[in-house]
């Protein structure tokens, strides 16, 4: 039977985590993978702190390694992964994850595939951010309209790039600016349950 992957991305700020949190209490059969822990941790197990990613080399390194455990979790199970498509280290961007990955990914599980991009405007990120009492490690939450502004256009331009690379079967937006949170699980939910039909 065809494992699902349901990938979900969007800037701090955009309803992930709500969404995620609320969506996994429902369907808790999916297997929820935190992309930024994963590679935190599987990139400290290599030797390297969060800034040598900056070396492309090394992050790649730690993307295959990262990349392979999430093969070998959806042979068991089916895989929500909650992530950024662009990523800041030091003073690069990245996506999220690179293309030949996301290939690889694809072509070596044949898992039913969704990708989901969360996105609000950038008043109400920086009003969901000014009330948050998270605290994110190693990564910037940047608190400036123009930079929020720029956040999400990278965010966005990176999703146009996971969809050119992963062949999704479902590809989502959902704007949550005034999207009541038991709409956008609702929205969620609906597009697992196609993936698994």
């Amino acid at each position: 039977m065809y494992k699902s992957l349901l990938w979900i991305g969007g800037v701090h700020g955009s309803g992930k985590s709500t969404g995620i949190q609320a969506l996994s209490m429902q369907q808790p059969i999916l297997r929820c993978l935190y992309l930024g822990d994963l590679f935190y941790h599987t990139a400290i197990a290599e030797g390297f702190e969060w800034e040598d990613l900056e070396e492309e080399s090394k992050l790649l390194r730690v993307e295959r390694k990262v990349k392979s455990n999430i093969e070998t979790q959806l042979s068991e199970a089916d895989i929500l992964i909650d992530s950024h498509f662009c990523v800041y280290i030091g003073k690069k961007r990245f996506p999220g994850f690179h293309a030949s990955n996301l290939l690889s990914l694809s072509q070596q599980t044949n898992a039913r595939r969704a990708l989901v991009l969360l996105f609000a405007s950038p008043e109400e990120i920086l009003r969901r951010r000014m009330g948050s009492k998270k605290k994110y490690q190693n990564y910037p939450t940047i608190s400036n309209e123009s930079l929020v502004n720029q956040e999400l256009r990278d965010s966005e331009e990176y999703f146009a790039y996971f969809q050119k690379a992963l062949s999704p079967r479902f590809v989502l937006r959902i704007d949550t600016t005034y999207t009541p949170v038991d709409k956008v699980v609702n929205l969620l939910e609906r597009t697992y349950n196609e993936l698994r039909s």
